[in-house]
């Protein structure tokens, strides 16, 4: 018979409100146990012991809830990043379409301006009445 109590698969850390030092050292040696058992460490020992060994594992949880959120943070820059290029990327190609339409106009309008002047041209050598464009 083992003293280190089994594992629960579906442990989750949230679902124990342990506190570190002091409220850990002002619980009685049976409340302590409980708590240990609680976070499914050893039950045995010292009072001192099992203090040590909740705040040990309180300051253990807070550190892996730390890391998950700076994962999870990180995982929410990148995808924020992704997003980012994707729409600068569609940015730059609408810039670029814009662009050329831009100059496409400017050439029409420089090709049309060039026809006016030519039939200007035609109608004072042929002494024409001016039409209106």
């Amino acid at each position: 018979m083992s003293l280190i109590p089994e594992m629960k698969d579906d442990f989750e850390p949230d679902e124990v409100e342990v506190k570190a030092s002091p409220r850990s050292k002002e619980k009685t040696i049976p409340e302590l146990k409980e708590e240990c058992k609680k976070l499914n460490l050893k039950v045995s020992g010292t009072r001192q012991e099992l203090v040590d060994r909740i705040d040990a594992e309180v300051k253990r949880i807070d550190a892996d809830k730390k890391k998950d959120r700076e994962a999870d943070n990180l995982q929410l820059i990148n995808n924020l990043k992704a997003q980012i290029g994707a729409q600068q990327g569609k940015l730059n190609d609408i810039r670029q379409k814009r662009f050329a339409l831009i100059k496409e106009e400017d050439a029409l309008e420089a090709n049309l301006n060039q026809l006016r002047l030519t039939l200007a041209t035609l109608e004072e050598t042929l002494d024409l009445p001016d039409a209106e464009w």
